[in-house]
């Protein structure tokens, strides 16, 4: 009896999910032949969608602008789900602004809804009522911008998203917030054909607008068990029912 309990113990225990950090290296991405531009690893995949683009190959993620994709996504596999605890960055970007209260009334909506280079076209506005304050009032460089964002799904639900000014960092921790998800996506938020805005600024790029490279992806991964079938439990329950009739028979 002791055997058969400690058997069923086992196998509910058995069902349990198992979790462990994965470090996702890229290591699998090398230049030469035709890169590759998806990968997996430790129970989730990954998109490298610039890898082989023009001067961009090796084990890491570039995203940026001008011909280069914005977004990368880490993909559990079925049955998987993970927390996102870390990753390495590093990114160079040029972001201009100019002030919104500088424009006539209506016409930094007009500038929005077009588009464009920022620096080319200013030179075309009509910034303002007066001739010498349009000349001098061109876009300006940003000092800080949150140039990655970062979006967290479970189940086709956004769960966190948050953006960060990636200058001057080698690494970023998101929060707590980032857990027991089956989807990250990760992107820079500028691209060189749109202008955007905020409450005070209009925002914008030369050529380009910049790149951001991520590495070492860290994850802490949870696998689901797999159920067990009901035939299993069912022989178990069968075999504790008959216990005691063999308890009888080696009785009498």
């Amino acid at each position: 009896m002791a055997r058969l309990f400690l058997v069923l113990v086992m196998l509910a225990f058995g069902q349990t999910a198992t979790a462990g950090s994965v470090t996702l290296t890229f290591d699998d991405f090398q230049c030469g032949g035709a890169p590759a531009t998806s990968g997996s690893q430790g129970g989730v995949s990954y998109t490298n969608p610039n890898n082989g683009f023009i001067g961009v190959c090796g084990p890491e993620i570039v995203l940026g602008d001008d011909g280069l994709s914005q977004q990368m996504k880490i993909l559990a596999d079925p049955g998987v789900r993970f927390d996102l605890v870390s990753f390495d960055v590093d990114a160079t970007y040029e972001v201009f602004k100019i002030a919104r209260n500088l424009f006539n009334a209506g016409r930094d909506e007009e500038v929005i809804e077009r588009g464009g280079n920022l620096i080319e076209e200013s030179f075309f506005w009509d910034v303002g009522p007066q001739g010498e304050l349009a000349e001098a009032a061109r876009p300006q460089r940003s000092d800080s911008h949150p140039f990655l964002a970062i979006t967290g799904l479970r189940d086709g639900e956004i769960i966190a998203r948050t953006r960060i000014d990636p200058n001057g960092r080698s690494s970023y921790q998101p929060s707590t917030e980032f857990a027991d998800l089956d989807e990250v996506r990760l992107a820079v938020t500028a691209n060189s054909r749109s202008i955007w805005s905020s409450d005070r600024f209009l925002f914008g790029c030369g050529n380009q607008c910049g790149k951001a490279t991520i590495d070492n992806v860290v994850l802490n991964v949870q696998v689901a068990a797999v159920p067990l079938p009901a035939s299993v439990w069912l022989m178990g329950f069968g075999l504790l029912a008959l216990w005691p009739l063999r308890r009888m028979r080696a009785g009498g």
